[in-house]
């Protein structure tokens, strides 16, 4: 049924080609010196926030997720 509605309409999105231009990607900052590492862990440990933010920040140096993926993980484990 869906080939034979393809088949009659045609694939709409050959016509919106060109249409939108490409999405730029945007490299983010990243922290490669051992020393800054050292300062950004000392920080996060200093960290007096809300419980659920210092819980995000001391687990991030050990999953290595960038934050909306952790934002998605803990929505999937409270749901759970």
């Amino acid at each position: 049924m869906r080939s034979q509605l393809v088949d009659l309409i045609g694939n709409i999105t050959t016509d919106l080609r060109g249409a939108l231009p490409p999405a730029k990607s945007e490299h983010f900052a990243a922290i490669t010196e051992p020393k800054q590492v050292a300062e950004l862990l000392r920080a996060i440990h200093g960290y007096q926030g809300s419980l659920p933010a210092v819980c995000a920040l001391k687990l991030a140096p050990l999953v290595f997720v960038r934050p909306g993926e952790r934002q998605s993980g803990a929505i999937l484990i409270s749901n759970s």
